[in-house]
C-alpha cells in the first residue's frame, strides 16, 4: 500500500528569547570549517545590530528585525534577520538559518520579500556577527538558499573564496616587516605591509584564537599582497593562532597570486561566499513566478 505524507502548517512570528537554543542549534549546523561556534553573546549582537567589524555598515541599519519559523508545535525550523538601510532606504536580509530544508528555507524569503516589498534588496551584504569573517551566503554548503535566491531574481555583487588551514603554532619569532595594532575591542588585529607599496593584509585573531586573513591590496595586476602572505603566517603562529582562515575576492589578477600563496602554504578551498542583490524594478515579475515555482514544496503553509 502506498504511503502518503502531508506537511504540517507552518507559521512565521517574531523571534522570542525562548527560541535561543533552537536558533544557535541551527547557525551552528551552517557553520564552515574554521568558524567558531555561534554563542548567546555572538547571537545578541546580531539581533541588535552590532558588529565588531563593519561597525559603520551596521550602524547605518534600522533597528534589525529577526523572525522565525515554527510548527504546529512551536518548534523553531528555520531563523531570518532583515533591516532596512537608513541612507537610502534599501532592504538587508543579514543572515538566514534554516537547516537547508526548502519549504523553510522559501517560507523564509517570501516573509522577506513580502516585508521589503518595492525595495532594492542586499542578502548577506556585511561582515556578519555570528562568525568570524564572513560575508555572503556559502554557495556549496548552503546550495538550497543559494538557489532559492537565485530563483527569486537575487544576482551575485560580490564573491569572495573562502580557504582554511590549521596551524601547528609554536609562539616562534616575530615577523619582520612594517606591523600596526588595530583597536577593535576583543579582537586583535593587525595591518602588515611593505613600504612604498600601498598593497597590504589585514590579520585579526578572534579571543578563541582564530585567525583571520583578509586581502586587502587596491586594484591593479600587481602581486605584493602576496607576498606578505608568509608575514601574516609568521604573525598569527607568533601568537599561538592554531585555527586560520583566509578571505580572498574570487576574481582579479592580485587576488589570483594571493589565492596562489595561501595555496602553497598549505591553506584548502572551503568555498565561496556570495553577496546577491535583487532590485527594486524586479520584485513584481520575480514574485508571481517565484510563487509558481516554488508552490509544490510549500503545500499547507501559512503565515503567522
Amino acid at each position: 500500500m502506498a504511503l502518503t505524507f502531508e506537511f504540517g502548517r507552518k507559521f512565521v512570528r517574531p523571534y522570542r528569547p525562548a527560541d535561543e537554543h533552537e536558533v544557535l542549534a541551527l547557525i551552528n549546523e551552517d557553520r564552515l570549517t574554521g568558524q567558531p561556534f555561534c554563542t548567546w553573546n555572538m547571537l545578541e549582537a546580531a539581533r541588535v545590530g552590532r558588529s565588531a567589524f563593519e561597525t559603520a555598515g551596521w550602524a547605518r541599519l534600522a533597528p534589525v528585525r529577526t523572525d522565525v519559523v515554527v510548527d504546529e508545535e512551536d518548534v523553531v525550523l528555520g531563523v531570518v534577520a532583515t533591516a532596512v538601510r537608513r541612507p537610502d532606504g534599501a532592504g538587508a536580509l543579514l543572515w538566514l538559518h534554516a537547516g537547508e530544508e526548502p519549504a523553510v528555507v522559501h517560507l523564509l524569503l517570501d516573509a522577506v520579500t513580502g516585508r521589503l516589498a518595492g525595495r532594492t534588496i542586499d542578502a548577506f551584504p556585511l561582515l556578519n556577527p555570528l562568525g568570524f569573517g564572513l560575508r555572503g551566503v556559502p554557495r556549496e554548503h548552503r546550495p538550497v538558499t543559494f538557489a532559492a535566491l537565485r530563483s527569486r531574481a537575487f544576482d551575485a555583487t560580490s564573491s569572495t573564496i573562502y580557504l582554511h588551514r590549521h596551524l601547528a603554532s609554536s609562539a616562534s619569532s616575530r615577523p619582520a616587516g612594517r606591523i600596526g595594532p588595530g583597536q577593535r575591542t576583543g579582537f586583535r588585529n593587525w595591518r602588515i605591509h611593505e613600504p612604498g607599496s600601498e598593497a597590504h593584509l589585514d590579520v585579526t585573531i578572534s579571543p578563541d584564537d582564530t585567525g583571520w586573513i583578509a586581502h586587502g591590496a587596491p586594484g591593479g595586476d600587481r602581486a605584493e599582497a602576496a607576498e606578505l602572505v608568509p608575514a601574516a603566517i609568521r604573525l598569527l603562529d607568533h601568537h599561538a593562532a592554531r585555527n586560520v582562515m583566509a578571505t580572498v575576492p574570487a576574481a582579479g589578477l592580485e587576488a589570483r597570486s594571493m589565492r596562489e600563496a595561501l595555496w602553497d602554504l598549505g591553506f584548502t578551498e572551503v568555498d565561496r561566499l556570495e553577496v546577491l542583490r535583487r532590485p527594486a524594478s524586479t520584485a513584481r515579475t520575480s514574485a508571481a513566478g517565484a510563487a509558481r515555482c516554488d508552490a509544490p514544496a510549500r503545500s499547507a503553509v501559512t503565515h503567522g
